[in-house]
């Protein structure tokens, strides 16, 4: 596609081959393209590394685009589009780091990215909203912390399905939020009248 009086442009091609397929299946047989770099052996492991990062990249933005809804948007300039990402940015990463985390660390203490007022709350909330009964482990794995999130937003465990998808998991979580920050005004307005 190029025009009348463009430079071409130069691409290092970069193959990698696995020797052995994991799992039984047929090995990996990749050959990328890319405009960075040299023809060197390093530069191409970068090349390659930077493809295998790929699919967490792919990963991140579906999650952006269901949490946000960010296609929906109807903003009038680049600045404006600029301000929704900043913010939405931020709680689709760490709704992808919560739903890795639950997938691939599932017994892993909640109190390890949960202060005891936070993981509290979200116990509150569960109790308020009648979801849950018996009394809430008091140290949940991350697992637990995660499908009860999902639990503010109407999802309900099974066998098939014992996480929420990370369109329930970002309902849960922006009800937790909300309700969190008002949990946390009433706090610090009761400590202060105790002062």
């Amino acid at each position: 596609r190029r025009h009348a009086g463009d430079a071409p442009v130069e691409l290092l091609a970069v193959r990698a081959t696995e020797r052995v397929g994991s799992s039984g299946r047929k090995p990996l047989d990749w050959l990328l393209l890319t405009t960075e770099g040299k023809a060197t052996a390093r530069d191409a492991v970068t090349a390659v590394r930077r493809y295998e990062a790929r699919w967490t990249i792919e990963e991140y933005f579906r999650i952006l685009k269901i949490g946000t809804r960010v296609e929906d948007h109807r903003l009038d300039g680049a600045d404006d589009i600029r301000k929704c990402l900043a913010f939405d940015s931020v709680t689709a990463w760490r709704v992808m780091d919560l739903e890795r985390l639950a997938r691939d660390t599932p017994k892993r203490p909640a109190s390890d990215l949960f202060s005891r007022f936070e993981i509290d709350c979200l116990h509150m909330l569960l109790r308020k909203r009648s979801v849950i009964r018996a009394p809430p482990d008091p140290n949940p794995g991350i697992a637990t912390l995660v499908t009860d999130l999902g639990r503010l937003a109407g999802f309900i465990p099974s066998r098939r399905q014992p996480l929420p998808g990370v369109q329930k998991l970002w309902q849960g979580w922006q009800r937790y939020a909300v309700s969190k920050e008002g949990m946390e005004a009433y706090r610090d307005f009761a400590q202060s009248k105790d002062q």
